[in-house]
């Protein structure tokens, strides 16, 4: 939970650095402090604003961490993008609470032009500088090589190819898209001429490339926003993942629905495991599929005694979203 945490201090040396001036909005110390009536109006009137949902009731909210540094850290330059820090009072503002899908305290989302991405990082005032600076400066990077992309897809194992350059008319929703998934390389490529070499249609707008399942899939359709969106969930991970220490960090952080079959991988287990592969494909992009081995050491009995499954009772399906039912 302390993830998603950044203390009031970092906010406020943040906010002495790069604050957007306040204007009609209630401050302290240079923080925004906002409520039901103006958090919609600010999200608006800023285009990059950071908001701390706290809850008083909180220890977490409050912590105060001394070894955080007093100044911008080197190499990152403030002067190249502006944002406003706020916190609203979640527990007692319950619009902004329910609106905004928060139910863990503190839970603080980064507002570009009105599109949230939730913070969920290291505490220290680098790591949270550094994710503002790639967040608002952008995700994505060019190629223009068959080889850079395949290696780029063997190193992060998807990467979502966009045909065009940063004046394509369609280049903002990729851009915007990119921000939202850390684990995916963006890369765009005025080189048409890939599309041959991989082998795909020439009016192909945005490729997926994986290291997994069928290894590409093009884009079809309307590219908006949600659809894009919509495409990169589907393509994000494999059909059906084999638990381990990398995807259960991933769901215990990042709250992605997820189906687990937990087996003992026995006669009864290899039917239900079946019936699960056969449902995969048709929940895709809506639900993450990891089967795990109640006998794999150090994996599957965690899991197990975490959720309160005993041996007897295997095989067993728990579905995960924000915690596990």
């Amino acid at each position: 939970m302390g993830k998603s945490f950044i203390s009031l201090r970092v906010l406020v040396t943040l906010a002495l650095i790069l604050f957007v001036g306040a204007g009609k909005y209630p401050t302290e110390k240079g923080v925004l402090v906002l409520d039901d009536t103006n958090l919609a109006e600010a999200i608006k009137e800023h285009e990059n604003i950071l908001v701390t949902f706290y809850s008083p009731y909180s220890r977490l909210s409050f912590r105060i961490i001394d070894e955080f540094l007093p100044a911008w850290p080197d190499g990152i330059r403030p002067d190249k993008f502006k944002v406003a820090f706020a916190k609203v009072n979640a527990h007692t503002e319950k619009k902004a609470r329910k609106e905004h899908d928060i139910y863990r305290y503190p839970t603080t989302k980064l507002f570009i032009k009105g599109d949230p991405i939730e913070y969920d990082g290291p505490t220290g005032i680098n790591e949270v500088a550094a994710w503002l600076r790639k967040k608002i400066e952008g995700s994505t990077q060019e190629a223009s090589t068959k080889n850079e992309i395949e290696q780029l897809t063997q190193t992060k194992g998807v990467v979502i190819l966009f045909f065009g350059g940063k004046d394509h008319k369609d280049f903002g929703v990729f851009d915007a898209i990119s921000k939202h998934f850390d684990d995916i390389a963006f890369v765009y490529t005025e080189n048409s001429d890939l599309k041959k070499e991989f082998k795909i249609p020439s009016d192909t707008q945005i490729l997926a490339l994986k290291k997994f399942d069928e290894k590409k899939a093009a884009f079809a359709g309307e590219l908006t926003v949600n659809n894009l969106n919509i495409f990169v969930a589907e393509h994000r991970f494999p059909i059906v993942q084999d638990f381990n220490d990398e995807i259960g960090k991933r769901l215990f952080t990042q709250f992605i629905p997820t189906l687990v079959l937990l087996t003992k991988k026995d006669a009864a287990g290899n039917r239900l495991e079946s019936v699960v592969r056969e449902i995969a494909p048709k929940i895709r992009g809506k639900v993450v599929v990891v089967v795990a081995d109640y006998n794999t050491p150090n994996v599957g009995r965690k899991i197990a005694n975490y959720i309160g499954v005993s041996e007897g009772n295997l095989p067993a399906v728990i579905q995960y979203s924000k915690g596990f039912i």
